[in-house]
Parts: C-alpha cells; structure tokens; sequence
C-alpha cells in the first residue's frame, strides 16, 4: 500500500547503529525516501507518504507499531547513486517560514518533524520576489547603489531591466543549521565520514596534526549574524576531532586570506565562534596567513603546466585539513578556497594577472575560466600532497535585515510605502557625511540573516559540483539578445571595502570586474565593444592606511601607464617593504594586491569599448581611467548612443543587488556566436589587434631583409675566399717555375711578391664582405629626440632606425650605409673603453693610488715594461682580428666567438640605446679628465672638490679665461 518507487529503511542514528526495539522504546521512526530527484517541498508522493506517517494510526511500516506522537530524525531524498549525500534540510526554499528545531541530540543529525518539514503542505514559490526582464515606461525610476549611498535614477524610456529576484528563504535558525552541518560532516561524498577519517588517521598516527582553515571576511556581504556557519563547521568538525582522540595541542585555525587584509581579534570571535575563540586564540594556533613572506611557505610540486606550488607551512606539515567555506557567488568554492586562500604570492601571479583574465570568459562561469583553470591544477597538487575534508555552504538571497529588504526589490514591485521609505533613506543619505554613512552600511545595523540552502561535504571537486549546482538554480536570468548599453551601479559592500570607502581604483573592479561578467553561458550581457554606464559618486578617498597601497598603484601605474602597461611595475611594488609593513601589522592588504584589482577587470577593460560615469564628483578617478562624466542616466545613454553613432542602440540596466547571473540568448547557435562577436569587436581592441598585425608585418619585412642581406654577404664573402685561394694558389705556380730560371734570391722576391698579392686579394675580399647596413633597433622610433629640437630636419639615412639616432650628421659621413655601419661599430668600441676608462681612474683616485697618468709607469711589475707591451699587443691584436672577423661576418659586436655577445639577454631596444648615450657621456668625461690631467696635473675627484669649494673661482668659464697663466703655474712646477 506504500507510494510506487519508495522504500522505507530504518538507518543509524549518527555514527552507530540503532536496534529497531531501541526506536521503538524512544517512539522514534526514522524515514529514508530514495526518489529519482532531490527533495522538494510540496511534492505530492512525499507530502501523501508523509501525512500517512504522521497521522495513520495504522502501521505505516511493515514490523513497526503505531506510535503516538512519532518524531522523524531525518528525512533524505536523493537518487540510489548519490543517498550519502542528500541532506534532510538540503533545499528547503519553499518554506514560507523558517522552522525553528526544539531538541537535538548531540552528535547525531535529529531535529523535531517540525524543524524538518511544515506541519502544512509549503507553497511551491522558488521566490520571494521571482526574477523579471521588462521594459520601462516613458519616465519611470529605479533604486540605485551609490557608493555610500542609493539614488532612485529615471531610466530612458525603453530601457530593458533585468532583475534577478530574490530566492525564497532558506532555514537560518542556529538549532536547525548545526544539523544540516552535522549531517553533511558524518554522511560526505567522495570521502568517509570525518570520524571514520580522524580514526584511520589516528591508528597511521599517534599525533597527527589537523589545519581548520577557513574563508575570510570577505564573504558573505553583509556580514552574517551570528552564530556565522564558518563557525558551526569549524566547532562541529573540531569537536569530532577532540572526541576521537585528537590531542588539541596539534590543532591549527588558519584564515586563507591570501592578499587580503589579516582578519581582526573580534572578527576571528565572529567567524570562529566564542567557545573555539577562547580555547584556541591565546595559545598562538588561531592566526592569519602571510602569503607574501617566503619564510612562511614551502614549495610541494610544480603543476602540468610549470606552475611552482609554494603553500602556507601549517597546510605543507598538516596531516588532515578541513576546510570551512561560505558561498552565495559561483566564482568561490572549490579549490579557489585553498588554491587562492592558502598559496604564496608566486604562485598567484600564475592566474592572477591580466593575460590569464582576458581568457577568463566570466568569473561566474568556472568551466569557461582561464582563472579557474589553474586554481584547479594547483589545487590537485595541494590535495595530493595533504589530505583535504571540504565542507561548503550555500546561502541564500536574504542579505538585508528585514528593514532594509527593500534594497533588494525592484522599483515597481515595490509599492507605495517602500518607494515612500526609499525616497525618504535617500533624500537624508545625500546629507549625512561620509564617516557615518561608512559606519551605517558597515556598522552592526546591517547584518544578513542568510539562511542556510546547502551545505555539502567530502573530495573537493564533487562537492563543488552540488555548490555550483545550488548556485545556479533558481538564480540564472534569460536574456534575449545582448545589449548596447549596459546601466550598473556598483554597491559599497563589497569583498575589499570592509569598513572603507570605495575608491576609484575599486569602482573599476567591481563595475567591470565583477558586474560585468555576471553571466554564463559564454556571451556577456553587453555585446563586444558597447559602451558601460556606471552609477557612482567616485569619490577620491582613500581609506589610510587600509588603501596606501591602492592608491599609489593608481597613481602610479593605472593612471600613467594604462591597462597595457600598468603591469611594468607590479615586481617593484611586490617586494615594497612600506607598503607590505601595512599588510603585516593587520592594517591593509599586500602591496601588490591593488594590481590584482586592476587585473581582475581586465577581460571588461579588453572587451567595452567606452565608460561613462554619472553622478562622479572628482574629476581625477574618472580621468585616470579614461571614462567621461555625465550628470544622469538619461545623458548618459543618449551620449554612448551619440558614441556608439547609433540613435536605436538598445540600453539594460542590471540590477544588483539581488546577485544573480544573465543567460544571453543567441539565435543561431555557435556560428552566430561567432559571427556577432566578430561584428561587434571593440573599437579599441579592432585598432590595437590591426596596429600589432601592421607591426607583425614589418617585422617580418625588416627581417626577411636583413636574412637575405646576410645570405648575399656571406655568400660574397665565401665566393671572395675561393676567389683568394685560386689566386694564392696560381702565384704559388708560378713562383714554382720562376725558381726554376732564376736563382734563390729572386726567387724569394717572387714569393714575397705572391704573397703581398695574397693579401691585398684577401683585404679586397673582405672589403666586398662588408655590412650592407648599420644595424638597426627591433623597432623604428618615428617619435625621438633631435639634437636642436624641434627645428632639427634630420637626412634620409638618419630615420630612427638606429639606436642614439638624434639627426645629428652635418657633414653627411653616414651617406653610404657601408661606411655609417663601421662609424656604428667604431662609436661603440670607443664608447665602451671610454666607460670603462673613467669608471677606472675615479675608482683609483677614491681609493687613494697614484695618479691615473703616471699610475702604469710607477708600478712594478714581474716582467720588464717591452715584454708586457709584447704581450699586450700579441693578446689584443688577436682579440680585435676575431671582432672584426665576426662583425664582417655577422654584422654585430662581439667577443672571441660570440656575435653578438649577450649572455646576459640585454639586447634590447632600452637598453642599446642607454649603451650609446652612456658611451657618448663616457667619451665625453674621458675627454675632460685628460684635459684636466694634461692643464692641471689633478684628478677628477681634485678638480670636483675645488669646484664645490669655490664654484665661482673654479669653473670651466674662470679656467679659460685664465689658460695662459695656467699653463705657466703648471710649466713652472715641472
């Protein structure tokens, strides 16, 4: 008489098995459903089987007597493949009210029937507020984020909203949340329950070492009222340990903050409990982890594809982590937890720079990201090396306290009283200063009551499919068509302005960052190239010392440098010690985080073609970042239509909060895809991909040249040595036969002769394998610096080609690119001893030796001054014979048979033309100590110090017009 497809089994209360005559005794019945979908609350084979359970006086299960007021332990629905983990709580969004339990059991998933399942069937709504795309009228308004404040906009009329909705609440009581984790902690997937590990471990090992780490404060936002589910994992997880036999001592809590700020002392009260708190945080085994100091990581293995995988101590010497994470966004969980959270900033920078970001096709979509891509290869390598237990939650959309849950609703929804108390928070937020509008947003009268939706654990990557599974459901917005423009407003809570102001720096990472790739499926909500509205005041205030860092990057490298080049400068702000001080003593993030800022926008910054901003009050953040201001939503979207040169471009406006995710709809598969992404290139992006493809181009030119004249030199130069030989070969034939005729003398005056002719055969022969061309720089400057200026007209063979090239050439020598190739080669070779020379002479005169001129004649040496002369000619004559060999063979400077020599790698275009300026100053300098030496007998170092002692009695001008009696003081002292 049982419902088609049901089974009833009598399953074990915890961790131990329980006699049916025990559940008897207790009154106790507990009911398993195996149904081939997840439970759902409302549906009729498990509402009728549950009314019959709860009501019939009759047996309900065959062996088992009636019972008067029967208590149901636990409730589980799931398929035959996955019962382990299905969870009695695990989607209980149509509640229309959260149950509240009334007994539990300790260590043991009971709860009241009250607490598992309403006493009335629930109502089959996913929604509070259900998601909706419409249109607006002519005139009609929105609520707005604004920084530290909201704003109610006018949209255009036609202007496409998409509102994500708000899911219906999940249970959020302390008594019914401790249960789910109970469960999910003794029933996990892909791993044995957490006791049964903590035992084999136990039985291995007669004091293993456990790591609790957990996310930090940066998720969830707002934060959540208390008890955080971070710390009823944490003190559920630590309690089966301790029970098991696991002695405290070897127990750690480690925050996987990564680069964020260390969390604070109340905040590890908050996210780790009161009672783990006292225990554990006096002793020194509750602390941060400092990602940016080496001494505190350790490398365990290198990636698939090359990347080092250096992680904190406490998880490289653990022999069991547990990992505590809070989810309601797709892009965290998973091996992003402790792949991110728990690795040195080495291993960072392999996905957390612009290139990785640029292929990341949404941060939300972790299949389609580059990012996540290589969080999981270093993950895999993490949970090979230490044994991973990961538990994950997912919450649901209730964020606000119930005051101020109108924040999440859209405009029109709302109704007469809530638009009235919207307008009223608004109209007063304009005038409060920015302090207590900070501390209101951030201060204990915003707190969420999330409610608890999922909470799984067990192997990493099977729990992260149930987290995005619960992420995605009910959560996913279909749009058709992408849009034109695209309306955000960034809100102020957010993961890096905990307790400080959202800076510019911030604005550009959460709208283009964040907001932006708020979809899946892989086509963004605004098409390619389209144009970014965005709604905020951009204040430029930066929290101190929180945002030291932050502001510097901005100032330095975003603003100047841009998004191509900002990067230039991230290894000089990574090892700032100032600025990373901030990071150790608690107060900020790592110095290098603000590149990782700028970098996390970087596929919104690659594919928007402009950015508006309204409402900004300084003009600074947006000029740094290139975007134009507007004073309301309505200009702005007539001037990216003006921008887009398009009056019917098609406007949406996102909103968000509630968080949620766009699917775009594209008509025509993948080829349309790819046809619209092709159409809709960014303006920006088609210029700069067309610039690189025009310098490829000549590049390749500029190349295929220079191989092809080096062929025909070589070639040349190998047809003028078979040239030479032969006629080597044929006057040694014919000093053979005059010998015969004639007597020795004569015949040794016919083989000098032969051999004079050798060689001026051999000095034609490599006068015709000579450069073609001086050797130029990887790239031609058409913008460089002439040595009068602007008025300079330097002469066609002076094009910038060159490195050092000013125009300078008054007497044509470089006309003929053979001779201006040699002259190249002769600046070098003279520039470089030059250097090499004064950096000797101040060397010897700091370090109080004779004078530079007389120092070679006054040493003494092993061997008679002839024979070191012999030497030195023998040596240096063979060294110059191999450079110019190879520079005719090769065309570049070298040494012995290097050509060019550069074991270093600094054959750039930088740094070759910083070798001839530097050699010019160095012939320069070499030139004035001779003066010096030759008129005044005194050194460099002398003659600077008689300047700074008198510099308007010694000084080039007063010198000269005193040479004469200068010269007869010196000759009088001779």
């Amino acid at each position: 008489g049982e419902p088609a497809g049901l089974s009833v089994l009598v399953v074990a209360a915890g961790s131990r098995v329980v006699p049916e005559s025990t559940l008897e005794k207790r009154r106790i019945m507990v009911v398993a459903m195996v149904t081939p979908a997840r439970l759902v609350h409302g549906g009729d084979a498990f509402a009728n089987y549950r009314r019959r359970a709860m009501r019939s006086r009759r047996p309900a299960i065959a062996g088992v007597q009636p019972m008067s007021n029967p208590r149901v332990v636990a409730v589980v629905a799931a398929t035959a493949r996955r019962a382990s983990l299905a969870s009695p709580f695990g989607n209980a969004r149509g509640a229309s009210s959260r149950a509240a339990s009334r007994t539990r059991t300790r260590g043991a998933a009971s709860l009241d029937a009250a607490s598992v399942v309403p006493d009335a069937d629930p109502p089959k709504r996913k929604h509070i507020h259900p998601p909706a795309v419409y249109v607006s009228e002519p005139g009609e308004e929105v609520l707005m984020q604004f920084g530290e404040s909201m704003r109610v906009e006018e949209l255009p009329a036609g202007t496409r909203v998409a509102y994500p909705g708000v899911r219906a609440n999940a249970p959020s009581d302390p008594k019914t949340m401790r249960a789910m984790v109970e469960h999910a902690l003794d029933n996990p997937i892909g791993q044995p329950p957490l006791r049964e590990k903590i035992r084999r471990l136990l039985k291995a090992k007669s004091r293993p070492k456990i790591l609790f780490a957990f996310d930090d404060v940066s998720i969830p936002l707002p934060p959540m009222v208390s008890p955080d589910i971070r710390s009823v994992i944490l003190e559920e997880a630590e309690r089966r340990c301790v029970e098991e036999g696991v002695d405290p001592r070897d127990v750690k809590f480690v925050c996987s903050i990564a680069l964020h700020r260390y969390i604070r002392e109340e905040e590890f009260r908050h996210v780790c409990g009161a009672k783990l708190f006292r225990k554990y945080y006096g002793k020194g085994q509750m602390t941060n982890w400092n990602a940016v100091d080496r001494e505190f990581s350790v490398e365990i293995g290198v990636t698939s594809e090359g990347e080092k995988v250096r992680v904190a101590n406490e998880f490289a010497e653990a022999d069991l982590m547990v990992y505590a994470n809070v989810n309601y966004v797709a892009m965290d969980g998973g091996y992003k937890s402790y792949a991110t959270g728990l690795v040195h900033y080495d291993t960072l920078a392999y996905n957390h720079d612009s290139s990785t970001l640029k292929r990341t096709n949404s941060l939300f979509d972790p299949p389609r990201s580059a990012l996540h891509k290589s969080i999981v290869r270093i993950g895999k390598v993490m949970q090979k090396h230490t044994d991973v237990f990961h538990v994950e939650t997912v919450l649901d959309d209730n964020r606000f306290p119930w005051y101020l849950s109108w924040v999440q609703i859209a405009w029109r929804r709302m109704g007469f009283l809530r638009q009235l108390v919207a307008k009223i928070s608004c109209f007063f937020l304009k005038f409060l200063p920015n302090w207590l509008r900070l501390w209101i947003f951030w201060g204990p009268l915003v707190r969420g009551p999330f409610g608890l939706v999922q909470v799984v654990a067990g192997e990493t990557e099977a729990v992260h499919e149930e987290t995005l599974r619960a992420n995605y459901e009910d959560s996913v917005v279909d749009v058709d068509g992408q849009a034109d423009v695209l309306v955000l407003a960034p809100t102020c809570i957010g993961p890096y302005t905990k307790d400080t102001y959202l800076n510019p720096l911030l604005v550009n990472t959460y709208a283009l960052g964040y907001y932006y790739n708020m979809y899946v499926g892989g086509v963004p909500l605004l098409r390619q190239g389209g144009v970014m509205v965005v709604v905020n005041p951009m204040p430029y205030k930066w929290s101190s010392p929180t945002h030291d860092a932050y502001r510097a990057i901005f100032e330095e490298a975003v603003g100047p440098l841009g998004p191509e080049r900002f990067e230039e400068l991230q290894a000089r702000f990574a090892t700032d010690d100032v600025l990373n001080d901030i990071y150790r003593n608690g107060l900020g993030p790592a110095a290098v985080h603000g590149f990782y800022m700028y970098t996390w926008a970087a596929h919104g910054m690659e594919k928007v073609g402009k950015v508006f901003v309204v409402g900004a009050t300084d003009d600074r953040g947006p000029n740094a970042l290139g975007w134009e201001k507007c004073d309301s939503v309505v200009e702005a979207v007539a001037a990216a239509r003006a921008w887009l040169d398009n009056p019917d471009a098609t406007a949406t406006f996102w909103q968000c909060p509630p968080v949620g995710y766009a699917r775009v709809a594209v008509a025509g598969g993948e080829k349309e895809r790819a046809r619209i992404a092709a159409e809709s290139e960014c303006p920006k992006a088609k210029a700069k991909r067309k610039a690189l493809q025009r310098e490829a181009e000549k590049e390749g030119e500029k190349k295929k040249a220079e191989e092809n004249a080096k062929r025909a030199m070589l070639a040349r130069a190998e047809e003028a040595k078979r040239s030479a030989e032969a006629r080597a070969k044929e006057a040694k034939a014919s000093v053979a036969k005059k010998k015969i005729r004639r007597s020795d003398a004569v015949g040794l005056n016919a083989s000098d002769a032969a051999k004079a002719q050798a060689e001026r055969a051999t000095a034609g022969a490599l006068a015709n394998a000579r450069m073609t061309a001086p050797r130029g720089l990887a790239s031609r400057r058409e913008e460089r610096d002439m040595w009068l200026g602007a008025v300079t007209v330097p002469p066609a063979h002076l094009d910038g080609s060159m490195p050092g090239d000013a125009g300078f050439d008054p007497l044509g020598l470089g006309v003929d690119p053979k001779r201006l190739a040699w002259y190249q080669e002769a600046e070098l070779m003279h520039g470089r001893w030059a250097m090499a020379a004064v950096v000797g002479v101040v060397a010897a005169e700091a370090a109080g030796a004779a004078p530079w001129w007389s120092a070679g004649g006054a040493a003494s040496y092993a061997l008679p001054a002839n024979a070191l002369l012999a030497i030195q000619f023998a040596v240096m004559g063979v060294l110059e014979l191999k450079r110019v060999n190879g520079f005719i063979a090769t065309g570049e400077s070298g040494a012995w048979s290097s050509f060019p020599f550069d074991p270093l790698g600094l054959q750039k275009d930088a740094t070759r033309v910083a070798e001839v300026k530097h050699g010019r100053l160095g012939m320069l300098a070499f030139a004035g100590i001779v003066a010096q030496a030759v008129v005044y007998r005194v050194g460099p170092l002398l003659a600077l110090r008689d300047h700074v002692e008198d510099p308007f009695g010694c000084n080039l001008v007063s010198n000269v017009a005193h040479i004469g009696q200068t010269f007869e003081a010196v000759a009088s002292k001779m």
